[in-house]
């Protein structure tokens, strides 16, 4: 006859317990790579190239750290953060996409997704000009810093350990 062993029961709840844990870290350490692949991206890629076309005069001036709205955090820090966003998308994106060359896809990515968003969809949120309204010289020089943070989060991306990146 069989004895009831409630300690026995409570194990295999365990085990089942750390199994469900592990999916949820394989799915979520993806996540946040991507995200701080994005983040530093912006730091270093986006407003790097943004600050060297200042210093040629075709791009205002990056690393700002007054306070926007509607929180009050430093501009370079709400960049970071959305970029790290669009690093999770752009991570997705070449995960879906294994047919298209890896680099490629990331510049042209970075050209134009996170441009036309920046262009068309934000101005209205925030009521200013599409585009963001004059200089033009200025608005035709912005996809470029896009496209290097395309690039140089691709290369985070692919920098990463492997439990910290969606297999491609």
């Amino acid at each position: 006859m069989p004895v009831h062993n409630p300690e026995a029961e409570q194990g295999d709840d365990m085990g089942e317990t750390r199994s469900s844990a592990g999916r949820g870290v394989w799915i979520l350490a993806p996540v946040a790579g991507a995200f701080v692949a994005g983040f530093v991206g912006i730091a270093v890629f986006h407003q790097g190239s943004g600050w060297l076309f200042n210093k040629l005069g075709i791009y205002p001036a990056q690393y700002r750290t007054q306070p926007i709205p509607p929180f009050g955090v430093p501009q370079i820090l709400s960049q970071c953060f959305w970029g790290g966003l669009w690093g999770i998308v752009l991570a997705w994106t070449l995960m879906h996409w294994r047919n298209v060359n890896y680099w490629l896809l990331t510049f042209l990515f970075g050209l134009i997704v996170p441009t036309l968003v920046g262009w068309f969809v934000v101005p209205p949120l925030k009521g200013t000009p599409l585009m963001g309204g004059p200089p033009w010289m200025i608005q035709a020089v912005r996809p470029l810093p896009n496209a290097i943070w395309g690039l140089g989060t691709a290369w985070l991306l692919k920098s990463l350990p492997n439990n910290f990146r969606w297999r491609r």
